[in-house]
């Protein structure tokens, strides 16, 4: 896992996945200023995370993504490696990881589906992340072509289109990742077989905070340079909506639904009650019994690039 300022969700990730049958986290900070370091220090101390911290210049996330996941698995030799973000929780029937991995005989690569937990912007605000982000659009769209053109009009707010799956894999023969998590290179080559193991995504924890952050990518990512990685279609979208004048409001507007949209949806079918499957409180309760303090809310949170 590869984070930056991350304080007010990570200690959930790795509280939920421990429980779920992970048997050892490993981290890349990314120069967290919000006090991510002091909360992961706590898992290193239970033996139970690694931690890294690297803050280089020309940073580029899947290299870096790729670089972790290759020594881990040549140090820990671990059965499975997953790689989700942190605003990323793996979901498997009955909460139990191992007993779904175990189901999965001779597979060495799963197609994990990843489905982006979404609510109103006004839910959102009034009674914050964790209670807003348990829908579910219905509809399966991808994002249009041509998409970073603010010109090409969404038939859904952003975080209502379907995202692409992760994998969960055996490292035996890796070669390396690729696009990311999405896929990985094995020598001899498997392709992914499908799981019961869901990867829910919670993708906005405050509207201040997501345009802080695009505000953030807005300024480290442009000019686009020949040569370099470029950023995924909705922050060259969104960065060229901001360089046109457009209020970011309307930036907002295009993330999630509105109270009023989100309604007619559950009317209508395109979106649906899901709830988020998770017990936050819990997690809470026992990430700040670990670190010996509540979870603190991140002052320069990442919104998930993907």
């Amino acid at each position: 896992m590869v984070v930056r300022d991350e304080a007010d969700i990570i200690g959930l990730n790795l509280e939920h996945h421990l429980g779920a049958g992970v048997d050892r986290v490993v981290v890349l900070d990314n120069g967290s200023t919000d006090g991510t370091a002091d909360i992961l220090d706590a898992y290193v101390r239970a033996g139970v995370a690694e931690v890294t911290r690297d803050d280089p210049a020309d940073f580029q996330l899947a290299v870096a993504l790729d670089a972790l996941v290759r020594d881990a698995a040549a140090r820990l030799r671990p059965e499975w490696i997953a790689a989700p973000d942190a605003d990323e929780f793996l979901v498997a029937p009955g909460g139990d990881l191992r007993a779904a991995l175990a189901a999965h005989g001779a597979d060495r690569v799963l197609r994990c589906e990843r489905d982006n937990m979404i609510g109103s912007l006004e839910a959102l605000e009034e009674a914050g992340w964790q209670q807003a982000l348990v829908h579910l659009c219905t509809q399966a769209l991808l994002p249009p072509g041509g998409h970073a053109d603010p010109a090409v009009p969404l038939a859904l707010p952003w975080f209502a289109f379907r995202l692409p799956p992760k994998v969960i894999f055996r490292p035996q023969g890796l070669r390396g990742l690729a696009a990311g998590s999405h896929a990985v290179a094995l020598d001899p080559a498997a392709e992914p077989a499908p799981t019961a193991i869901r990867m829910r995504h919670f993708p906005m924890r405050s509207a201040a905070e997501f345009l802080r952050s695009v505000r953030r990518y807005a300024a480290i990512l442009s000019p686009d340079l020949p040569g370099r990685p470029q950023p995924s279609g909705k922050y060259r979208r969104w960065r060229a909506m901001l360089a046109q004048g457009v209020p970011e409001s309307a930036v907002l507007a295009e993330a999630l639904p509105d109270a009023a949209a989100l309604a007619k949806g559950l009317a209508d079918g395109g979106y649906l009650a899901a709830g988020a499957g998770i017990d936050w409180s819990r997690l809470a309760a026992s990430a700040a019994s670990r670190h010996g303090g509540p979870l603190l809310r991140s002052t320069n949170p990442q919104v998930c690039d993907h």
